[in-house]
């Protein structure tokens, strides 16, 4: 543990995004605070007009890390956000991570070298259910073992990963006008700069399911739809910023395939037969093609 504290692998800058988060932000920036690795901060962009810095302060969170932005408005979106900090961030590496999922406190020390080395790394993740606390699964069986993460590959997962990223492989920021799916597009371009990305198949990471995000609303596979649709029609244009036809080929397979899961999805919710997307896939939710996630 020594060399895992002594290793400065640079400033890591932390994006959150903050809608209407306040019973979730706490325990978010708890998970930083926990961390082993100590060269971060966290930027904390308010999309609602909330002053989330004395939010934490009335909970007892203060720390000259955490720094505070807004949007100016409400509901800009957390592309529009995540946009905002990159701005805004001082660090060397920069790490997305939502207002209601947590880091597990060695992520960062394990991450953050290899992101310097390889431009981008992740880990494995634990999906819970955020009202129960109750665990639901995992991308991978977890295990120590070091996999290296192409664009095929990272294109068949349909549970959420975020990834550590060297800011000079970044190649355009979040796409702001995309609904759902933003976060994917962002790391598709970033493994197709880096050809393949290490991944600790160890989980490091907490991916927490509630009914009021966008992604789990009641209304989350006609969102999808209507994204996919978009990201589809806008990919003729190579709207984008993809540098490869073979890059440019993953995306419209993997679209054409998403879309069809989230059909298939809203199906089983119409007949009753199921609850939120992650549910669904963890229990093998598959397509017509074969199955979703590696």
């Amino acid at each position: 543990m020594s060399s895992i504290n002594s290793y400065d692998a640079g400033l890591v800058s932390v994006i959150t995004p903050a809608y209407q988060a306040q019973d979730t932000l706490a325990r978010t920036v708890h998970s930083l605070l926990e961390q082993v690795y100590p060269h971060w901060e966290m930027l904390i962009i308010s999309d609602d007009g909330s002053d989330y810095e004395q939010s934490l302060l009335a909970q007892g969170i203060e720390d000259p890390r955490l720094r505070f932005f807004s949007t100016g408005q409400r509901r800009a979106g957390p592309n529009a956000a995540r946009n905002l900090g990159l701005q805004h961030a001082l660090g060397e590496l920069i790490a997305p991570l939502d207002a209601d999922d947590r880091f597990h406190p060695l992520r960062l020390a394990r991450l953050a070298p290899l992101a310097r080395r390889y431009g981008m790394s992740g880990a494995n993740v634990a999906v819970i259910d955020a009202t129960t606390d109750r665990f639901m699964g995992t991308l991978w069986p977890p295990s120590e073992r070091l996999r290296w993460l192409d664009l095929e590959h990272y294109a068949q997962t349909d549970t959420p990963m975020t990834f550590v990223f060297r800011w000079d492989i970044i190649p355009a920021r979040w796409d702001e006008d995309v609904e759902l799916g933003g976060d994917t597009l962002f790391n598709l371009r970033a493994i197709e700069t880096v050809q393949q990305a290490p991944v600790y198949e160890a989980v490091l990471a907490e991916y927490r399911v509630h009914a009021a995000s966008l992604c789990h609303a009641a209304d989350a596979h006609e969102r999808a739809e209507r994204a996919y649709t978009y990201c589809l029609q806008q990919l003729e244009q190579n709207a984008f910023g993809f540098s490869t036809a073979a890059g440019i080929e993953v995306l419209r397979t993997m679209l054409i395939r998403k879309r069809e899961l989230n059909r298939h999805y809203a199906r089983r919710v119409e007949a009753g037969e199921c609850g939120n997307f992650q549910e669904f896939v963890l229990q093998g939710g598959t397509t017509t093609t074969g199955p979703s996630s590696l």
